[in-house]
């Protein structure tokens, strides 16, 4: 693959690698996900889990901001203590 200048080459596809790259059709994803049908069970936790743990994951951005706002800019410190 040629070198594009100060682009880069990841990421840009020449116009003959677009020609070969597949077409995603509604019969193809209907296709692909009929094989998920036997794992439903499976791929519904792992969703579950995945949302879950981001809520766990900004969590302490939320507290953190909570601390900031109400505990040390309003200096309110019992309720800087009851959030720490």
């Amino acid at each position: 693959m040629p070198y594009n200048g100060m682009r880069g080459s990841r990421g840009y596809l020449t116009e003959e690698e677009k020609k070969d790259t597949p077409k995603i059709s509604v019969t193809f994803l209907k296709r692909v996900f009929s094989y998920l049908v036997p794992y439903k069970g499976y791929l519904l936790l792992s969703l579950t889990a995945i949302v879950v743990s981001s809520l766990f994951g900004i969590l302490p951005t939320i507290i953190t901001g909570k601390i900031i706002d109400e505990g040390l800019l309003q200096g309110d410190l019992d309720r800087l203590v009851m959030l720490l």
